[in-house]
């Protein structure tokens, strides 16, 4: 019981039994909340949140419980961190009852947290909002006057959140000059997903992208999108490209998206002339192994 509404109950009573009615009531009323405060008190050391009584408090919940998850990881707690697990659950039903009144203190917290809690505060963002949240993350992310880390961060929880956004998003960052932090996590994250949008910005990563390992990360994301297409991309990098790494990663993902004996015949020219020996290795392996 809030005490607002605790003074007015006992205020109300009391005009039907006097003074003594009422302090007998005020007491009455004092050990209820002294045995609410035991009980919540049991519930977090059981590493079960508590609704407070504001958003702030819920928030404040939220992060504590997140806090504590992180000290469990550095400490090598495993039992602390299960409970912090579960007191993490916790805090977000909470909060998503809340509605959207809880999400605008989220975003808002999120952007001024300290590195170390903002990627677990984004996380319960993106799935408390699921796609509603996904306008917010996404000019996040192509704020070219934020930090780079912060975009990629929301970038990160764009993808999980909304693939369909998130896909034209990656492809301008894949395009950026200088190379875009982790562009070749974000270009793997999106190609996970497997997902329609997706196919033709990892193609256009694999061709275009002035960083290597954003290449590599595509040729191999390919792997997961079988047909014409994935093909085609696969053959221009496993023959064209600079770099040797990407030209293995694309003759892997050919294994997975050609027929055996199509497979075969692209492979041929790569075993007997590439210049790179782990190349003519991949390209033998593959070909002899055929679909995988």
């Amino acid at each position: 019981m809030s005490r607002v509404l605790a003074i007015a109950f006992a205020a109300v009573l009391a005009g039907c039994g006097g003074a003594a009615r009422e302090r007998e009531l005020q007491a009455q009323i004092a050990e209820l909340q002294a045995q609410q405060r035991l009980l919540s008190a049991k519930l977090k050391e059981h590493g079960v949140a508590v609704a407070g009584a504001t958003v702030a408090d819920d928030l404040a919940g939220l992060i504590a419980a997140i806090d504590r998850l992180e000290q469990a990881k550095d400490a090598g707690d495993v039992d602390g961190g299960q409970q912090a697990v579960t007191a993490l659950q916790s805090a977000q039903q909470i909060l998503q009852q809340r509605g959207a009144l809880a999400l605008a203190e989220l975003w808002n917290a999120a952007l001024t947290a300290t590195s170390r809690r903002q990627p677990a505060l984004f996380e319960v963002y993106g799935k408390l909002g699921g796609p509603a949240a996904a306008p917010r993350l996404g000019a996040l992310a192509a704020d070219a006057a934020q930090p780079a880390a912060l975009r990629g961060l929301a970038a990160r929880v764009l993808i999980e959140v909304d693939p369909v956004a998130a896909a034209p998003l990656v492809g301008r960052l894949a395009a950026e000059s200088p190379v875009f932090l982790d562009c070749y996590l974000l270009v793997h994250l999106l190609a996970q997903t497997r997902h329609a949008a997706a196919l033709p910005v990892v193609v256009e990563a694999l061709a275009r992208s002035a960083d290597r390992s954003t290449r590599c990360h595509a040729a191999t994301g390919l792997g997961l999108f079988p047909g014409e297409t994935s093909v085609s991309a696969l053959i221009a990098a496993a023959t064209g490209d600079e770099y040797p790494a990407v030209r293995t990663n694309a003759v892997r993902a050919l294994a997975k998206v050609a027929t055996p004996e199509r497979l075969r015949e692209l492979l041929a020219p790569i075993e007997a002339k590439d210049t790179d020996a782990a190349v003519r290795a991949a390209a033998r392996d593959a070909a002899c192994g055929g679909r995988r």
